[in-house]
């Protein structure tokens, strides 16, 4: 049992899963409360910030085709690799 407590002076209870505490049940609820009554005081930067992240996902999920230059050099790439494979390679007598 860990005699681990709070700043607030509170002992610390483990569940015993996941990440070890930081804080006592009562000091976490304060913490998280101040987030979302900030949200509600604050909607025009939660609606910017929830816009900014819905772009980026956005293009982060388009799907890019490849040039024919950029296949093109693929493809020597390939070529190049598999001749020097069987350059390489033990000749069977």
């Amino acid at each position: 049992m860990s005699n681990r407590t709070c700043n607030c002076g509170a002992p610390i209870v483990s569940t015993g899963r996941g990440r070890p505490r930081v804080r006592c049940k009562a000091c976490a609820a304060d913490r998280s409360r101040l987030g979302k009554d900030w949200r509600v005081a604050h909607p025009e930067f939660v609606k910017g910030y929830n816009a900014g992240r819905r772009v980026r996902y956005a293009e982060l999920r388009k799907r890019r085709e490849p040039s024919r230059e950029a296949i093109e050099a693929h493809n020597a790439r390939l070529r190049a690799d598999n001749r020097a494979k069987r350059a390489t390679a033990p000749q069977n007598a």
